[in-house]
């Protein structure tokens, strides 16, 4: 099975418990650039779609850079992360996939329409 380095056993486990085999081959890992992109200006929504995006990031610009952002995660797991750092998850996804978490977004931002009461 071709998946991250540090990817969960879910699906390895699954199968082996099911009587069947599964060879995990590593074809990526997540890794930290050797140069750091300063940060010029705050975006609006910073979005983490895995564990080990939001360790990284914290790694290379500090938890106090996300302390003011709103944060959306992809799902529980990468909540849970971000959560553990002290950090709030303003926004995650119900379909833990990317369209999921632009659905999420798009709902966060969505505009709230002004009643009037006469």
């Amino acid at each position: 099975m071709p998946r991250a380095e540090e990817a969960r056993d879910i699906i390895v486990r699954f199968v082996r418990d099911h009587g069947g085999t599964c060879d995990v081959i590593p074809i990526y890992r997540t890794a930290l650039p050797k140069n750091i992109v300063p940060l010029t200006s705050k975006p609006d929504i910073i979005t983490f779609t895995s564990s080990s995006t939001v360790k990284n990031f914290v790694t290379l610009y500090g938890k106090k850079t996300l302390g003011k952002m709103v944060i959306a995660s992809i799902g529980p797991v990468t909540t849970k992360t971000i959560n553990s750092l002290g950090l709030t998850v303003h926004i995650e996804a119900e379909r833990y996939d990317i369209p999921g978490l632009v659905e999420a977004i798009l709902e966060y931002v969505k505009p709230v329409p002004v009643t009037h009461n006469r």
